[in-house]
């Protein structure tokens, strides 16, 4: 067993670690930013953060492609040693028949043993929160179908608001605030209370997160937040 997370976490050097650290430099230099006194639009800091937040699982896709020899984490040795043959009790061997003749000595708590059990704790609490959010999308979903269906809204609204998808508007009493449901099929619910000018900015706000997909967006990024929760630095975007 200790060999299996020995040999996970010497992996783990060249495939894991390096675009973690690089992406949290990356973080430390947005937090930086950040605290400096400049003037920014809220929806321009929501996407900035929103980029950094999807840099990270982007960071992993692209890992493969680079040169792991650069990747690698400064503690990672990369001198390579040539043996043609070694001496084993006096006899000359071949090294390629070295690891026929010895036996492979059990693995001590070293660097690479705890970068795998920090993997595994990592993973595990990956799943924990895979899982709650599983429950999240089944609550919504019976949340959904509880719901009024709706009307259609015009396509001359839709148009006007920049919207090429269908959508639907519904009432209810049981929403307490206006909020969207749906990716593909998206249905705004409006509480029932909301009459005139204060229905329709309501509505008009709605459709821009209809418009930039933002129901998608929220889900993709609770789906990076659960797998890397183990990141402070995820856990200090989404918070």
């Amino acid at each position: 067993m200790l060999e299996w997370i020995d040999t996970l976490g010497r992996v783990s050097l060249e495939t894991v670690w390096p675009p973690l650290l690089a992406w949290t430099v990356l973080w430390l230099l947005g937090e930086i930013i950040a605290r400096l006194p400049l003037r920014v639009h809220p929806l321009v800091r929501y996407r900035a953060t929103q980029a950094l937040l999807f840099a990270l699982p982007l960071g992993f896709a692209l890992a493969p492609f680079l040169d792991a020899g650069r990747l690698a984490p400064w503690w990672v040795e990369r001198s390579v040693v040539t043996v043609s043959e070694v001496t084993v009790a006096g006899i000359p061997v071949p090294a390629g028949e070295v690891a026929q003749l010895t036996e492979t000595a059990p693995p001590v708590w070293t660097l690479e043993l705890a970068l795998g059990l920090v993997l595994l704790v990592a993973a595990a609490f990956a799943l924990v929160r895979l899982a709650a959010l599983v429950g999240q999308a089944r609550d919504l979903r019976a949340l959904r179908r509880g719901l009024p269906d709706g009307e259609p809204l015009a396509a001359e609204d839709a148009k006007a608001h920049g919207v090429s998808r269908r959508v639907r508007i519904a009432e209810t009493d049981a929403a307490p605030v206006p909020m969207t449901f749906g990716v593909l099929r998206p249905v705004i619910v409006m509480p029932a209370s909301l009459r005139g000018a204060e229905r329709d900015l309501a509505r008009s706000h709605e459709l821009v997160h209809v418009r930039h997909h933002d129901a998608l967006a929220a889900w993709l990024e609770a789906v990076v937040a659960a797998v890397f929760a183990f990141h402070p630095g995820v856990h200090r975007l989404v918070s």
